[in-house]
């Protein structure tokens, strides 16, 4: 038991740390639109802002060791990811789209639509990225809680992410 109680340890924290150091490469960023630039441009603007922002608000063990392997130089190696049967994305493009209505709605109001296709295209892939983490961690507390003798506990949500990694994408709309 103590190597299944090792090995899932080990697992869902390189999934955690993992998950922290990729998420800035799922930030929505608005591209190959029919935007005017100038529009694109300001939106683009607001979004880069608020992933900084994010990041920044990230705090705990996770997100420092996520901190410092993104500053370190060379080409990130990311292992690949399996998603389930047990997969279903939750959809962040939602929360985003209802954080640019707040922050420029008159961009909004004209161009909603465009905008809503073009972060559903590019935030699929995160939505998808995500369920599967949040998938292999309820596999690994599973394993960790049989480890230990115990029962089996309530399964994760994506919110669990944030909380642990100190704020995520599905915070985009929080404070």
């Amino acid at each position: 038991m103590f190597d299944v109680f090792t090995y899932s340890a080990v697992t869902a924290w390189r999934d955690l740390a993992m998950y922290a150091i990729r998420m800035p490469d799922f930030f929505p960023r608005l591209a190959g639109t029919s935007l005017p630039a100038d529009v694109q441009s300001r939106l683009n603007a607001l979004l880069e802002r608020r992933g900084g922002e994010l990041l920044d608000g990230q705090t705990g063990l996770i997100a420092d060791i996520a901190g410092m392997a993104r500053k370190y130089p060379g080409p990130p190696i990311y292992p690949p990811f399996e998603t389930s049967p047990n997969t279903r994305p939750e959809g962040v493009a939602a929360i985003v789209l209802a954080w640019l209505f707040i922050v420029a709605p008159e961009d909004m109001r004209t161009y909603a639509p465009v905008v809503e296709n073009a972060l559903q295209a590019r935030l699929a892939s995160y939505d998808i990225y995500e369920a599967s983490i949040v998938d292999s961690l309820n596999r690994q507390m599973s394993s960790l809680m049989h480890a230990l003798g115990l029962g089996q506990h309530g399964a994760l949500k994506a919110s669990a992410l944030s909380t642990v990694c100190g704020r995520a994408l599905r915070d985009w709309n929080c404070g």
